[in-house]
């Protein structure tokens, strides 16, 4: 009924292209007994009814095994073996060296594969060996590790926990806030560390944060204490530090869930009308980072470690006081700020160590006594600092600008990136790969120098987005190119699947089309 002498395609091949082995093999068993009931007047028997029987899906199997050994040469051989025919089916088997073992030959094609992605689901998607050897239990199938590894590396849920991230992109050159002269603090980099323990009482602690603000341009940092992470709270600790310090034009922060604390205060800072108004007020831009870089925040997260480092040698496993937490926090502020930029030189009679004090104050900062001075000597004061001003940020410009290069290697990134409307394997926190989500590309998000670094997803009807380091390809692309843009993607998302039409449908259409050109 399925085999040929010619091995041609005919509607069996179409079933087995478009379903599994499984459902190839049970449709054909329910076409078989369709067929013997058809016959029971004929041959004076019983029709079949009820479930499918293990003997009816075994003759659809031997039927299928016929199909595909159709244009198998009885003579094919091998030095290990050779064909042999079964009496009851006439099936080729190959017959070794082995006694009892006779594996049934199938040659290469669609049902070899869907006969190996069958074996390789029903082995709990282990890998090529472990496939290859329950392949070989029952079948025998020329060049079998190669086809094996095709199933494998194709199948779905094996590349979801073996696929890999994107690699990094090109390291793109500092920003012009961090290599072009200006007042301190102009662009501040903000962010929160902690939570840190002081002492209430003797069997009471409380928590606290360390808010961090960083000069982007002298690398200078300003320390606040908070006892909560509120938006209120924040308000007030920005207020001191314009008053203490200055106004900054640009705020850049982290986005969204790095961490969960600095995640939350985001949310709250978000939807503060207050907050917004009093920025909106001040004239201050609030720069975010990309969904989940925090290597896009090195300008303050660098510091973060250095204000830990030293705040945990100091304090050891001694208990402190909230007062006394201050205290030492601001004297690390202090030290931070006296920190040099550049090597130190070793000679005698060098200038000034360049440090973020000296670029601020022009000398760094120490508990100093007051000195009465009369109008001319201040106006010849002033004078010599605005000298002293302008020749450190001189220096700062040669010294430390130019020595970032040896500190900021460029890293030759891959330019592989997903296309608009690829599905991609979204990274998580679970550790089970299995509860990572998927998402679809919508666009793709650029840098200042024009390469993609980031992508913006569709998951469950919200849209996202993530660095390529967190993203990772499934090879599930649609059918544009990198040209392609959201509109496009979103009326191809509209008009849904095209399934190609059926021959007999394309038959009908045909003849009504006839019939009605007659009418």
């Amino acid at each position: 009924m399925l085999y040929s002498a010619e091995k041609e395609r005919d509607e069996w091949d179409t079933l087995l292209d478009r379903s599994k082995l499984w459902r190839t093999l049970r449709v054909t068993a329910w076409a078989l007994r369709f067929k013997h009931n058809s016959l029971t007047k004929r041959h004076k028997t019983k029709k079949r009814t009820g479930p499918l029987t293990t003997e009816e899906l075994s003759y659809a199997k031997d039927q299928w095994i016929r199909k595909e050994q159709a244009g198998v040469q009885p003579d094919v051989k091998s030095p290990d073996w050779k064909l042999v025919t079964e009496e009851n089916t006439g099936i080729f088997k190959c017959k070794g060296r082995i006694p009892g073992y006779q594996p049934t030959y199938i040659e290469g094609g669609v049902f070899a594969d869907k006969l190996i992605r069958h074996i390789h689901e029903k082995t709990n998607h282990l890998g090529v060996t472990s496939t290859m050897a329950a392949v070989r239990e029952e079948w025998w199938i020329p060049q079998l590790r190669s086809k094996v590894k095709k199933i494998v590396n194709s199948c779905y849920l094996c590349k979801v926990f073996s696929t890999r991230p994107y690699g990094p992109t090109e390291t793109a050159a500092l920003p012009p806030f961090r290599t072009e002269c200006g007042r301190p603090f102009e662009t501040t980099g903000i962010d929160f560390a902690g939570p840190l323990s002081y002492k209430i009482s003797k069997k009471e602690q409380g928590k606290c944060h360390i808010l961090i603000f960083t000069c982007a341009t002298s690398r200078a940092v300003h320390l606040e204490m908070t006892n909560s992470q509120t938006a209120e709270e924040f308000q007030r600790k920005l207020n001191g530090f314009i008053t203490r310090r200055t106004r900054p034009k640009r705020i850049v922060s982290d986005n969204a869930a790095v961490f969960k604390t600095t995640a939350a205060w985001i949310r709250k800072i978000r939807k503060s009308e207050e907050l917004q108004d009093f920025l909106a007020q001040q004239q201050i831009t609030w720069q975010f980072n990309l969904s989940r870089s925090p290597w896009g925040g090195g300008l303050y997260e660098r510091l973060i470690k250095e204000v830990k480092r030293t705040l945990y040698k100091t304090m050891g496993r001694t208990h402190l006081e909230y007062a006394q937490v201050e205290a030492v926090v601001m004297d690390i502020e202090r030290h931070l700020n006296n920190r040099p930029l550049t090597y130190m030189e070793s000679e005698t009679g060098e200038e000034q160590v360049l440090t973020p004090n000296a670029i601020m104050w022009g000398q760094e900062v120490y508990t100093i006594e007051d000195i009465e001075l009369d109008g001319d000597e201040v106006t010849k004061l002033q004078v010599r600092l605005n000298e002293k001003r302008q020749h450190v940020w001189q220096r700062w410009k040669k010294e430390y600008v130019h020595g970032l290069m040896e500190s900021h290697r460029i890293k030759r990134g891959e330019s592989d990136y997903p296309e608009i409307g690829e599905i991609v394997l979204v990274i998580g926190d679970e550790k089970n790969r299995g509860e990572w989500k998927k998402g679809r590309v919508l666009r793709h998000i650029r840098g200042r120098d024009g390469v993609v670094r980031g992508v913006g997803l569709l998951h469950r009807g919200n849209q996202i987005q993530r660095p390529l380091q967190l993203v990772c390809p499934l090879e599930i692309r649609s059918r544009l190119g990198h040209e392609g843009n959201t509109e496009e993607l979103a009326e191809t998302r509209v008009q849904g699947r095209t399934i190609e039409r059926r021959r007999a449908a394309v038959d009908a259409g045909a003849k009504i089309r006839l019939i009605a050109a007659d009418d």
